[in-house]
């Protein structure tokens, strides 16, 4: 599958890093700081996400493991596969022990980037799981409102959600635009 040729262009994200994604990307300008200065930043990579055939989801490259998410299979993930436990640790997620954070979503075609806080207010740290789950759920919550956000100047008919269903959707990776601000990268199963 081909990404579309946007994804390269300097407003947006550069996935050019990742061979053989097993989708389309979802193509997503870059989203600033808006809690500073409104200046393009560096935004970087903060995580990015394996479906593992044991523990469910990791934050590495493994054996057993395949890039990519589900949001479909996130959404039904139990609390004990979500919950943070020492073994399962991810060091890169020490960051946001007891942090409340915040996604932004730039889809095609519409108007603004959307902010979602998360509704899950952690005591301690954030696990993988717990994060893919908490993606699915603003990405889901966006899906429900997504008529109301298109830009009637400059729609983009071919990535509304009748053409790419949420059970088609994977969570690919997580870019850090701030302290608690993530964009969420995502691809589309197009098979």
């Amino acid at each position: 599958m081909e990404n579309p040729p946007s994804v390269s262009n300097d407003d947006f994200h550069n996935f050019l890093s990742y061979n053989d994604v097993p989708g389309i990307i979802i193509p997503q300008k870059v989203c600033l700081d808006w809690e500073r200065s409104q200046e393009p930043k560096d935004v970087r990579s903060f995580a990015t996400f394996y479906t593992h055939e044991t523990t469910g989801v990791a934050l590495s490259a493994g054996p057993g493991a395949t890039l990519g998410v589900s949001l479909a299979e996130a959404l039904k993930f139990d609390r004990e596969l979500m919950r943070w436990k020492k073994e399962r640790s991810e060091p890169s997620l020490d960051s946001l022990e007891r942090l409340r954070i915040k996604f932004v979503l730039k889809w095609p075609g519409c108007r603004y980037f959307e902010p979602y806080y998360t509704d899950f207010n952690p005591k301690g740290f954030w696990s993988a799981a717990r994060l893919a789950h908490e993606t699915a759920k603003v990405v889901g919550k966006f899906y429900k409102v997504f008529a109301s956000r298109v830009d009637v100047y400059s729609p983009e008919p071919d990535w509304t959600p009748a053409r790419i269903p949420f059970n088609k959707l994977y969570l690919l990776e997580l870019r850090q635009v701030s302290e608690r601000v993530f964009q969420p990268v995502l691809y589309y199963d197009a098979n």
